[in-house]
């Protein structure tokens, strides 16, 4: 891949923006970016303080329902997106689309607006907009819509089950990760292996370091490679 990364703002300050930052991939791809020097701010936007400041953090507590009011906050190098929620945590599937599409694409648009050159986005495994399953059909269509924003380069990552300490339990998927914790490192099964957060979070640090101009798709095989220690 491609190292060359654009000029900074007009100050020279190298600015990463992330939502979705309070998730399991969020979380430690924000703590990966503070420790790392890729970029002088991290700026996040969230709903509630982290409560964990840092010299490097600009954390903005903002209303999500009022995307035009922090369009101006959308400028920097690169937009990172791990905003997600579930169908439980949403009310329904309507809501959860609310937020999984709908919400991902406006924040999308308005860092296309103000220039911002790179988007690196987590969507799913078998992500398709003709699934005939209404999650992975969401993700296609979202993954579809931001292929068509004026981004440099648009890089999308599918993860399988994410592994990880979450904030809030989710009985089934814990059930789901005992089962597959244990299959063999096969390129074959790379799909159905649990694949842990923080190798999400590399593996995004690492496609945002891609400056080749067009749209790459990132399978669940590939982001084992580029997440690994």
């Amino acid at each position: 891949m491609s190292s060359v990364a654009p000029a900074g703002d007009s100050s020279g300050t190298r600015v990463a923006l992330v939502v979705g930052a309070s998730g399991l991939v969020g979380r430690e791809l924000v703590q990966q970016l503070l420790e790392d020097g890729d970029y002088d701010v991290v700026r996040t936007f969230v709903r509630k303080p982290s409560g964990s400041p840092h010299a490097k953090l600009d954390e903005r507590v903002v209303d999500f329902a009022d995307v035009g009011a922090l369009s101006p906050l959308l400028e920097g190098e690169v937009l990172f997106s791990a905003l997600g929620t579930t169908r439980q945590a949403a009310g329904g599937t309507r809501a959860q689309f609310a937020v999984d599409h709908d919400l991902n694409l406006r924040l999308a648009e308005g860092a296309a607006l103000r220039g911002v050159p790179a988007y690196v986005l987590v969507s799913a495994g078998g992500a398709s907009p003709h699934s005939p399953f209404f999650y992975p059909r969401m993700k296609g269509l979202l993954e579809r819509a931001v292929t068509r924003l004026p981004f440099t380069s648009t890089r999308i990552l599918r993860p399988g089950l994410l592994d990880g300490e979450r904030p809030s339990p989710r009985p089934a998927e814990a059930s789901a990760l005992r089962l597959l914790r244990g299959l063999p490192a096969w390129p074959a099964l790379a799909k159905l292996r649990p694949v842990p957060a923080r190798v999400v979070a590399r593996a995004m640090r690492t496609v945002a370091a891609d400056w080749s101009p067009g749209v790459q798709v990132v399978e669940a095989g590939e982001i084992f490679l580029l997440g690994q220690d």
